[in-house]
């Protein structure tokens, strides 16, 4: 019999263990573990929807006392889901954690709370190489209208953006490859089409504009933020995918083709972009230093410092890296890493995550890359700053016929 207790912090977390637990691997976990039967499995995929055979696991779980409670955790735990392990972990036993920390990462100066959590984050995901296109990406969708994510939002309202118009918005992609007097950017081609197929999934009519001048990409997204389209869109992004410097982007044509990120940013403002005045606004930016650049590394640090009164909601997601590369010292600097995180963590955890959560995912994944495959001398992670005034969702598969 499962002690009281545990009972109560299972029913305390249901709504998040329904919303977000693998059916499959958690299932397979258990009966691994006789503590499923093949009896019990079908009851549970005969429950309904996801939601609801995550809820029938709990159930069931409930059912089988204290040794299904520690099988669950770590159930979660082999379905890479640490999160939401680490709701079961305070009533979890002393000796299952214990053997947990020894079978993984070694102790970090013998604080075992840290050793945990790098054991737990690593586990979330696989770990990541730059895999090229990205073919099978797909966006997991809300199933139902009636789904726990959009029982949420009318709960919320308030406090959470309506994402679901048709589009939901527009995307906008500057992808510079080809530079005069700056190398290519090999495997950007790759990065815009992973892109262009995530946020097409996610709702969004994408727009790409290749190999510009920074006169173009101001007089682009110039256009972009007086389009009429807007009027009807939920939200709008932006990613910039280049090389820049500092607080610099620079364009294809020349040394002296560089463009501040601030009069880039204020084409989305209040007052020049007025059908955008209230919605959110997710701004993306890759701007990688080639080899002809200082070294040190930058980030976009001051956005109020292209605030206008009544510019209304803006998030900068900004990954500005620059490691030094000579002929001597060749370095071999996957920028594929940033935007694959993005895909991938996105496509997984977008139907039932914000933004904010889904960046601190992708931060996870682009650190774990970093520490097992560059030199600390040019570790530089990507930030995020936001003036996002409530929780941001991208509801994918969900419309404004059906959420309102």
């Amino acid at each position: 019999m499962m002690r009281d207790e545990r009972r109560k912090l299972l029913d305390k977390n249901l709504l998040a263990l329904s919303r977000e637990m693998e059916v499959d691997d958690v299932c397979n976990y258990l009966q691994s573990k006789d503590v499923f039967t093949d009896m019990v499995i079908e009851k549970i995929q005969g429950a309904g929807g996801p939601s609801a055979q995550r809820a029938a696991i709990v159930r069931s779980v409930k059912a089988r006392g204290d040794k299904a409670f520690d099988a669950l955790f770590r159930a979660l735990l082999h379905a890479r889901q640490p999160h939401l392990a680490d709701l079961l972990r305070p009533l979890v036993d002393d000796a299952v954690i214990q053997t947990l920390e020894n079978e993984h990462e070694p102790r970090c100066n013998g604080d075992t709370s840290i050793a945990w959590r790098v054991k737990m984050n690593r586990m979330e995901m696989p770990p990541m190489e730059p895999a090229g296109l990205l073919e099978h990406l797909h966006v997991d969708m809300i199933d139902s209208n009636h789904s726990p994510e959009m029982e949420m939002y009318l709960r919320d309202r308030k406090s959470i953006y309506p994402n679901f118009s048709i589009p939901k918005g527009l995307c906008l992609i500057f992808n510079n490859e080809n530079f005069i007097s700056m190398p290519r950017r090999q495997g950007t081609d790759i990065d815009c089409r992973n892109l262009k197929s995530l946020f097409h999934q996610l709702g969004y009519r994408v727009i790409i504009e290749n190999d510009l001048s920074c006169k173009e990409m101001l007089s682009r997204i110039r256009d972009f933020a007086s389009d009429p389209q807007h009027q009807f869109a939920s939200s709008a992004i932006v990613v910039v995918l280049t090389h820049g410097e500092r607080d610099q982007l620079l364009g294809v044509g020349g040394d002296d083709d560089v463009l501040s990120v601030y009069p880039f940013l204020e084409a989305l403002n209040a007052r020049n972009a007025p059908l955008l005045a209230g919605k959110p606004k997710l701004v993306f930016i890759q701007a990688c230093r080639g080899d002809r650049r200082d070294a040190g590394a930058t980030f976009v640090d001051e956005p109020d410092s292209f605030r206008h009164e009544g510019d209304g909601p803006f998030g900068l997601f900004n990954c500005m890296r620059s490691p030094t590369v000579t002929e001597e010292n060749p370095i071999n600097w996957p920028r594929s890493w940033f935007v694959q995180a993005i895909c991938e963590v996105f496509a997984k955890y977008a139907r039932n995550t914000d933004i904010l959560r889904l960046l601190t995912k992708v931060n996870q994944r682009v650190a774990e890359c970093f520490q097992t495959s560059c030199s600390s001398s040019y570790k530089q992670m990507p930030e995020f700053h936001s003036r996002l005034l409530k929780q941001f969702y991208f509801f994918p598969g969900v419309t404004r016929s059906s959420a309102v």
